[in-house]
C-alpha cells in the first residue's frame, strides 16, 4: 500500500454514489489499455451469460438437445470468465462484488494520423502529441468542456456557447472539435466502492 500513497492520489474518494478505496495504480499507455480491453471482455462474457442461462430456463422441457447446447455453451463461457476474473482479481484486485472507478491521472491526447485513403488511423504509434494532462483536475476540466460543447453543439443548444467552448478547448488543450483524436490515459488510479 506505500507505494499507492507515494504515487500522489488521494486513497479515498467520497463521490455523490459513494465511498471509494483506492486498490491500484495502473502505470503506461499499455497497461491501462490492456485493463479496459480486459474489462470489456468481462463484460461481454458476463452478459452472453445472461442471455444463454435466461435462454435456457425460457426452452421448453422437450427441448433437451438444444437445452443442452445452450448448457454446454453457457460452462464455456463460465469457465473462461472464471479464468478472467483469477487474471483480474490477482493482477488489480478486481472483484465483481464493488463497483469502480477509473480515474485518468495523466494522459496525452493524439491527433490521429491519415491513413493512405485519408480516413482517420486508430494506430496510436502514427498519433501526433498535441497535448499532455498531468492531473485528474486537468482531465476532469478537459471532459467538462467536451460534454458542454456536446451539449451545447447539439439540438436545443447555445451555439454561440459551444463556438465559446470550441474555442477554450483549443487555447487549453490544442483540441480542434472538428478533428480525430485518441485520448490515451497513461496512469490510471483504480478506485473500488466502500460496502
Amino acid at each position: 500500500m506505500s507505494t499507492l500513497v507515494q504515487s500522489g492520489v488521494p486513497s479515498h474518494l467520497v463521490r455523490d454514489d459513494g465511498s471509494y478505496n483506492l486498490i491500484a495504480i495502473i502505470d503506461g499507455a499499455g497497461a491501462n489499455k490492456q485493463f479496459i480491453s480486459n474489462l470489456q471482455v468481462i463484460n461481454v462474457q458476463r452478459q452472453a451469460l445472461g442471455e444463454i442461462r435466461t435462454k435456457v430456463a425460457s426452452l421448453p422441457k422437450e427441448s433437451a438437445d438444444e437445452k443442452a447446447q445452450y448448457t454446454k455453451r453457457a460452462a464455456e463461457i463460465e469457465a473462461s470468465l472464471v479464468k478472467n476474473m483469477e487474471f483480474m482479481t490477482k493482477s488489480y484486485g478486481y472483484s465483481i462484488q464493488h463497483n469502480y472507478l477509473l480515474i485518468p491521472v495523466k494522459a496525452n491526447i493524439l491527433e490521429k494520423a491519415k491513413d493512405e485513403e485519408g480516413k482517420p488511423s486508430d494506430d496510436e504509434t502514427k498519433a501526433t502529441l498535441v497535448k499532455n494532462i498531468l492531473s485528474t483536475e486537468e482531465y476532469d476540466h478537459f471532459e467538462q468542456l467536451r460534454q458542454s460543447y456536446a451539449k451545447e453543439s447539439g439540438e436545443g443548444g447555445d451555439s454561440a456557447k459551444a463556438e465559446e467552448v470550441a474555442g477554450q478547448l483549443k487555447v487549453d488543450y490544442s483540441f480542434d472539435v472538428k478533428g480525430n483524436y485518441i485520448l490515451q490515459i497513461t496512469k490510471g488510479a483504480l478506485y473500488a466502492s466502500v460496502k
